[in-house]
C-alpha cells in the first residue's frame, strides 16, 4: 500500500491477536492525530500507586532447610500449573 497524506493505519493487539484498522479519506491526517491524542490523554497519564510499607524480616523456615533442592536456575516460559502437572503432582489429578 502506498503511503498517503490522508491515510492512517492503526495497529493494536487484543486477545484475538494483532489487528489493523485502515482509516482513509481523512481531511487532515495531522488534525486527526492531534484530536485522537487529546481523546486518549486521560488514559495515558501515569497512575501513581501508593508506596508499600516495609515488611518485617521473616525468620528462616526450618522445614525449608530439610528440603531437597530440585531446581537451581529460574524457569522461563513455564507456568506454575505446568510445573505442578509435570513435576510436582506425580500424575495424580
Amino acid at each position: 500500500m502506498k503511503a498517503s497524506d490522508n491515510v492512517i493505519v492503526v495497529t493494536y493487539t487484543s486477545a484475538d491477536g494483532d489487528n489493523s484498522i485502515v482509516l482513509s479519506q481523512l481531511e487532515s491526517r495531522d488534525d486527526f492525530l492531534n484530536h485522537t491524542k487529546e481523546l486518549l490523554l486521560p488514559w495515558t497519564k501515569p497512575i501513581l500507586l501508593p508506596v508499600p510499607k516495609k515488611l518485617d524480616a521473616v525468620a528462616p523456615d526450618s522445614k525449608l532447610e530439610k528440603m531437597t533442592i530440585a531446581l537451581t536456575k529460574p524457569l522461563k516460559g513455564v507456568s506454575v500449573q505446568q510445573v505442578y502437572e509435570k513435576v510436582w503432582s506425580e500424575g495424580v489429578r
